[in-house]
């Protein structure tokens, strides 16, 4: 019996959590135009900063959360995130981590994060972006005003 081929066209499709600039979804259509927003997403016992870099990261912190957009991907769109978040140069790091929307929790998610996690302040027009972006997803009130603390 012959094998299948799995190809970039049919390999199951993936979640990915982002929390930052890839909440942005005019920016997301061009770096990943077959990405296809699932709904939003809460990630417990983490938390959002900006590093010195002006980037958004997260990292891990008791009782808090970091709200942002829960994506399906396929290869293609992995491998420009992976681009975009510089894997290559150990920038970003992939981790997975399990997120909970509306509906249910989601486990083994991929996201990035900043091998960098010295607290700074963000790039010109970075946080223009996310505000729009939780605007957008009408992530929680408190959850925005959070984020207005990073201008």
């Amino acid at each position: 019996m012959p094998r299948a081929r799995v190809t970039q066209q049919n390999r199951p499709a993936k979640l990915y959590f982002a929390y930052g600039s890839n909440m942005h979804m005019p920016s997301m259509r061009i770096r990943c135009p077959r990405a296809r927003l699932l709904s939003t997403a809460m990630l417990s016992d983490w938390e959002f900063f900006i590093n010195t870099q002006g980037y958004a990261s997260i990292r891990p912190v008791d009782d808090q959360e970091v709200h942002g957009a829960l994506w399906t991907i396929g290869p293609r769109e992995e491998a420009a995130l992976n681009l975009y978040e510089d894997i290559a140069d150990q920038l970003y790091l992939r981790v997975t981590v399990n997120v909970i929307s509306s509906r249910e929790t989601y486990r083994d998610v991929l996201t990035y994060v900043a091998t960098n996690r010295r607290p700074g302040r963000p790039r010109a027009g970075y946080m223009p972006l996310v505000h729009e972006s939780a605007e957008q997803l009408d992530l929680p009130e408190g959850y925005r005003d959070f984020l207005r603390t990073w201008d």
